[in-house]
């Protein structure tokens, strides 16, 4: 349908002539008669058609009528202006029948509702060489964290030393208690069942043994680096595994050489992990020695201070201690040593897990200026080292 009855078109589709004004009814009626792959130029009154299908002829006649004058006055300005605008047209008339422009303009004038699908992230790429050598090499925080690591030492310390005194007759890690049973055996005294002297020797000095082992080369690893403490606490998690087997298919008896060997493992295993406790710079939770512990909190004379650091390490290793030896008694009455071995290298291999997530100490050197360095340390997630992140 032309605009132009008197005009005359040219190949190029633009029309020469004198113009006349459209009525709405006759607008409606050539939108009417237009294919439905037409109707995507007027968003508006398709988007119109879409929300309310049943709408009135007046109404939908109004629209028409509005989106005429609206076509009309933009004509008039700009023949006004004096732009040209028959370059415009072809352009649009090529691009409406264009099949390529058609397909790529339909997704937008498309009144289907849209599907917006999250695009999952790119996966992690995994560290350099070098940030590697940073995170094992490091030291880690001494913050809560590592406390909470401490204080399940100290459970382990716990269970295993009632497992060890009530099967044995000796301890793996209070020494204490085992230079009591050694001066009792040396004046004679009826205190220690036949054989529990040997049981007290080996313990005690294969604890001091290893306490020499893991403490030296803890000096020179130094102690709170990360792949110490996990080769350290791995190590000793074994132990324990080899303990619970020795104990379980060699020799359940309490004194001989099966039970000699068993207390050498042990008491070599606890060693470390004393030492490790001792120099990671928290001396209130030395995961075995109870008696200071409770003397330095009782005397405290800021005890009931609200904000006391030494005042809560102190009560929570006690309590530590305390949970650890209930939780040894109740499996030695329910169980055997045996799964109780088992049960303190499940905690201890667990514990070896959590030293992969400390926050490491990262060092930044300053020059003062009377040419002095000064080296500070900075809590860094594992994160931020490893990815930058």
């Amino acid at each position: 349908m032309s605009d132009h009855p008197t005009g005359s078109a040219k190949p190029d589709g633009t029309m020469h002539g004198p113009r006349r004004s459209v009525t709405a009814p006759e607008l409606a009626q050539a939108l009417g008669q237009l294919p439905s792959s037409r109707w995507k130029w007027f968003p508006g009154v398709v988007e119109e058609k879409s929300k309310s299908p049943r709408k009135s002829v007046d109404n939908r006649l109004n629209d028409l009528d509005a989106e005429a004058q609206h076509h009309h006055r933009g004509e008039s300005q700009a023949e006004d202006s004096g732009q040209t605008t028959d370059e415009a047209k072809e352009t649009d008339n090529e691009a409406r029948d264009d099949p390529d422009l058609d397909l790529e303009l339909r997704p937008i004038t498309s009144t289907r509702n849209w599907v917006v699908r999250n695009l999952s992230p790119p996966p992690r790429r995994l560290p350099k060489s070098g940030a590697w050598q940073t995170y094992f090499m490091q030291e880690v925080a001494g913050d809560k964290y590592l406390e909470a690591q401490l204080l399940l030492m100290t459970i382990v310390t716990g269970a295993l030393d009632v497992m060890t005194y009530m099967t044995y007759r000796v301890f793996a890690s209070k020494q204490t208690g085992n230079t009591l049973f050694l001066a009792l055996y040396a004046m004679e005294l009826p205190a220690l069942d036949p054989g529990v002297e040997k049981n007290v020797g080996v313990s005690m000095g294969v604890f001091i043994g290893g306490a020499v082992f893991f403490g030296h080369i803890g000096h020179i690893s130094r102690q709170r680096r990360r792949i110490w403490l996990l080769i350290s606490n791995f190590f000793q998690a074994a132990l324990f595994l080899a303990a619970a087997a020795m104990r379980y298919w060699a020799s359940r008896d309490g004194t001989g050489p099966g039970a000699m060997g068993i207390l050498a493992v042990l008491s070599f295993a606890q060693s470390g992990q004393i030492a490790n406790a001792l120099n990671v710079g928290m001396p209130e939770l030395n995961t075995t020695m109870i008696t200071g512990a409770l003397i330095q909190l009782c005397t405290d004379p800021e005890i009931f201070k609200l904000h006391n650091l030494k005042r809560n390490r102190r009560f929570a290793f006690f309590c530590s201690m305390l949970l650890g030896c209930f939780l040894g008694a109740g499996v030695l009455k329910a169980s055997s040593p045996s799964a109780l071995l088992v049960l303190v290298a499940s905690m201890k291999g667990a514990l070896v897990s959590t030293f992969l997530f400390n926050r490491g100490i990262v060092e930044k050197k300053t020059h003062l200026e009377n040419g002095e360095k000064k080296i500070e340390g900075h809590a860094t997630p594992v994160t931020r080292i490893l990815w930058g992140d």
